[in-house]
């Protein structure tokens, strides 16, 4: 949800149910295919919440989060539930224990704490910040890092920090529920990550060209 998106909702009725489908990526980069959603439902202070993200490509590898979402703070919210994440065929479920926001200077921050059933713990960070350049057109830088107290050889996994993701897309509102965009994308695997992604035949350094849809209504 972005800065305008989030003033929007704390100017709605508090005790008011809604909810909102939301495609914040639908893109498209080498051969693969890959998308980050939301889904939500409920009032200004508690919602339900389902988030999904993941590729296509030569494999698969999504992940889908249910979650209890619970505001403690202006622009601050608390998430906790369960994920299920599949790669390949192999699956895994963890409890999860969120945190997501609006930081000083209208920095979108999401920090995710996931406790596997093999006893592992996953810190997920994600950080962006949408520039608006004109009244329609957006650009909006992203960093993504994700760090695993224990290794997983069936998901492709180490220890240690795993990945580091960065982007930047340029879109253009059609609307505001409604606009294309391109950009770029760098991922990198470190450690055993790397190694694992090497032997699968994929590279562990990448940057490549994006182009995408978001949309939400």
């Amino acid at each position: 949800m972005s800065p305008r998106e989030m003033v929007d909702v704390m100017a709605m009725d508090d005790q008011a149910r809604y909810g909102k489908f939301m495609v914040n990526e639908a893109e498209v980069h080498d051969d693969a295919f890959s998308w980050d959603i939301d889904a939500w439902y409920g009032s200004d202070d508690n919602k339900l919440w389902i988030k999904s993200e993941g590729d296509l490509d030569d494999g698969q590898h999504f992940d889908i989060d249910l979650l209890w979402d619970h505001v403690f703070a202006r622009w601050w919210s608390i998430q906790s539930g369960v994920r299920r994440e599949s790669r390949d065929g192999e699956y895994q479920e963890a409890l999860v224990l969120g945190l997501q926001g609006l930081a000083p200077q209208w920095f979108e921050i999401e920090a995710r704490v996931y406790l596997d059933e093999h006893g592992g713990v996953t810190l997920h960070t994600k950080a962006d910040y949408e520039l608006l350049l004109t009244q329609r057109l957006v650009l909006q830088p992203e960093l993504k890092l994700t760090v695993n107290s224990r290794g997983n050889i069936d998901l492709g996994v180490g220890s240690g920090v795993s990945e580091l993701e960065m982007g930047l897309r340029l879109r253009y509102e059609i609307r505001r529920e409604f606009a294309p965009y391109v950009g770029i994308g760098w991922v990198r695997s470190f450690g055993t990550t790397g190694d694992l992604t090497r032997n699968r035949g994929d590279d562990n350094n990448t940057l490549q060209a994006l182009a995408g849809l978001r949309f939400w209504f």
